[in-house]
């Protein structure tokens, strides 16, 4: 697992794994039947390791916002993982008992199963797809500056009454981290919901 978890998912491959280990990849087929078996096992020792928080009879949205947080730190710190759990979904024993103990939380404080189904849902598709224009927009820094000063250029020459209020959000906007725009639709989205 070690050696996989160094190749990080996008660089994760039978023959990759198998090199590093110093065996042949049949050998690594013996223990994972596909490329698919050997993500999935990486997520679930990350899982494993990642610190989410347990029911300690907390308010649910602070729960959530833990949870979340939690899941964001570990996919980042895993790049690639992210687009694995937008298409996979959980596929072990250990990630099922995470969603379990979500659901646990919600349906603690009030929620109905189905709203409690839609509020995991909503809320991890949230942290995956943060995650996932993040891995692209650090891929793509040299194209973001190029977008972002083409944007910048095309404020500057536009009058302030066609505007309003663009340019300070553009400022705004740029200025802010990953973490922060994550952290501001994270409470937005937690704040929406119930």
């Amino acid at each position: 697992m070690a050696a996989a978890r160094r190749l990080g998912v996008q660089g994760l491959t039978m023959q990759a794994v198998a090199d590093a280990l110093g065996v042949s990849d049949a050998a690594l087929y013996h223990h994972f039947r596909s490329r698919e078996a050997l993500v999935s096992a990486v997520v679930d020792v990350t899982v494993l390791d990642a610190p989410f928080p347990e029911d300690r009879g907390q308010d649910w949205r602070s729960w959530m916002a833990e949870f979340a947080e939690s899941m964001r730190r570990v996919l980042v710190g895993h790049p690639g993982s992210a687009g694995f759990a937008a298409s996979s979904g959980p596929t072990s024993p250990e990630q099922v008992r995470l969603v379990a103990r979500a659901i646990g939380v919600l349906t603690r404080s009030g929620f109905d199963e189905r709203e409690a189904a839609m509020t995991y849902s909503l809320v991890t598709n949230y942290v995956v797809s943060s995650v996932q224009i993040e891995e692209r927009r650090a891929r793509a820094r040299e194209e973001q500056r190029d977008i972002a000063s083409r944007f910048a250029e095309a404020l500057l020459g536009m009058p302030e009454e066609e505007i309003g209020a663009l340019r300070k959000v553009a400022e705004t906007w740029a200025g802010a981290s990953a973490e922060e725009r994550f952290r501001y639709g994270l409470n937005a989205i937690l704040r929406g919901i119930g």
